[in-house]
């Protein structure tokens, strides 16, 4: 990141380079039935903690996740919700 971020701005291909990271490494999570938010976290860890690049990437991918990402996640979750979940032990659980 000091090579292709000197200054802490994330370029366009860094931003697209940590993004096809990011997919790339949720795709073996997804593959082997589990959830692919464990490979996008194991490779958020492997990322450098520099608070100038963190603040530049919220900045730039922060508006894509609230007005694309956000409402899609609770229709999806929406959608995935049955009646069944709302009674006998699914309601207990829930409380």
């Amino acid at each position: 990141m000091r090579r292709y971020a000197p200054s802490g701005e994330a370029s366009t291909t860094v931003l697209a380079a940590l993004m096809i990271g990011l997919l790339v490494c949720a795709m073996p999570t997804e593959w082997l039935h589990l959830h692919a938010v464990f490979g996008a976290s194991l490779f958020g860890t492997c990322v450098p903690r520099e608070d100038r690049l963190l603040h530049s990437l919220a900045e730039r991918i922060e508006p894509l996740s609230i007005v694309v990402l956000m409402p899609l996640f609770f229709a999806l979750a929406g959608l995935g919700t049955t009646a069944g979940a709302f009674s006998g032990a699914g309601l207990g659980a829930m409380a």
